[in-house]
């Protein structure tokens, strides 16, 4: 898990979900439909972990907007 998570309030984790959906969702556009990528694998993959980890230290947060739903 993220070290900095176990730092965060619960609000502070929230806003940084909400930021993580948002970019991930852009991310998958530009890669999926538009073929067009604007970050390495490697930076998405980073995203990805981190929300990862935001929905397993907060499950709340986890909704249907998370790339994790699908």
């Amino acid at each position: 898990m993220t070290e900095q998570l176990f730092d965060l309030s619960f609000e502070d984790a929230r806003a940084r979900h909400q930021k993580l959906v948002i970019e991930i969702h852009k991310h998958d556009i530009a890669y999926h439909q538009n073929d067009a990528p604007v970050i390495s694998d490697a930076a998405y993959d980073k995203l990805r972990r981190e929300l990862d980890d935001l929905e397993q230290k907060y499950p709340e947060l986890a909704d249907e907007q998370s790339p994790n739903a699908k």
